[in-house]
Order: structure tokens, then C-alpha cells, then sequence
């Protein structure tokens, strides 16, 4: 089966009203996770961290995206995998979250087109110069993540291990 590539989507309506407070702690939450990431990527066990942000960025949205909607369970969270061709014979994929459309990037930054990560920045269908290929609701992709990429002992241990090291940023 073959999958077709989506190079623009129409924003579907979003009900849910986000207030000033849910965005200020997915903000938050966003740059803690960030710093957490930066500082015990050798040590955690994500699947490519070990050269964090560089081909970090499925397992950064993956949990980022997931303690987003623990804590925030009313918002629209998605996992968005975008592709780009590089040169002729190098294409590449890249992953974000987009929260409400807002794009949430923790590892943008391991591209040229993006000096820092993206935190709470508008919608665009082309994101440093990806194009959107997936779009999948967290918990959709979480079912996808568990199943091949990590058993689920290890997300278990590794999500623990995240909300442990968050609470100093609380």
C-alpha cells in the first residue's frame, strides 16, 4: 500500500477554546522538556538520543506530545511527520507537534532554516521546508510509537523518568 503524500491540508475547525493558562503550561512544559531533553539525552532511553536534537525528533514529540495531553486532556494534539527532498537523492522526514494549530518543534533547531526550537508558533503548511506527509491525533500515534519503536516497559520507565525530572521545573 502506498501511501500518498499531502503537500497541503485545509485546517480542519477546532471547538476546543483554549484558554491563556493551558498555553502558558504547554509553553512551559515545552521548554522544560526541552532542557530535560538537552541535559540526560545520553542517559534516557529514547530510541536516537544519543545525538540530541540531531534524528531526535519522533521520540522528543512522541513524549512531549503525550505529558502535553496528560496535562492538558482537552486540547487537539498531533503528531505530525513531515518529508522533504534534500537533494536529488536524499530525502528526509522530520516530526512535530501541533497543539490548537500551533506548532511545537523541540528539535527544529537541527536545521539550518531554525536557530532555536519552535515553541508556540503559527501553522504553516511547509515547516523549515517540510511538507506535511502524516498527521495523527497523540494518542493515535502513541498505539503506532509503542508498537515499533519502543515495548511498552520502556515507555513506561521512560515517561516516569520524565515527569520524575519535571517536577524540579514545577
Amino acid at each position: 500500500m502506498h501511501k500518498k503524500r499531502i503537500y497541503g491540508l485545509k485546517r480542519p475547525f477546532y471547538r476546543t477554546v483554549m484558554r491563556k493558562d493551558d498555553m502558558e503550561k504547554l509553553i512551559k512544559l515545552a521548554k522544560s522538556l526541552r532542557t530535560i531533553f538537552e541535559e540526560r539525552h545520553k542517559e534516557l532511553d529514547i530510541p536516537f538520543f544519543y545525538n540530541f536534537p540531531k534524528n531526535s525528533c519522533e521520540g522528543a514529540s512522541m513524549f512531549f506530545g503525550h505529558i502535553a495531553k496528560v496535562m492538558c486532556p482537552e486540547m487537539n494534539i498531533f503528531i505530525v511527520k513531515g518529508f522533504r527532498v534534500f537533494e536529488e537523492d536524499d530525502e528526509g522526514y522530520h516530526f512535530w507537534v501541533e497543539i490548537n494549530n500551533r506548532i511545537f518543534d523541540l528539535t527544529s533547531d537541527q536545521f539550518d532554516e531554525a536557530k532555536e526550537p519552535i515553541i508556540n508558533e503559527n501553522f504553516e503548511v511547509k515547516h523549515i521546508g517540510f511538507c506535511i506527509e502524516d498527521r495523527q491525533p497523540v494518542s493515535d500515534y502513541l498505539l503506532y510509537y509503542i508498537d515499533n519503536c519502543l515495548e511498552i516497559r520502556r515507555f513506561a520507565s521512560i515517561r516516569e523518568e520524565l515527569f520524575s525530572a519535571l517536577e524540579s521545573y514545577a
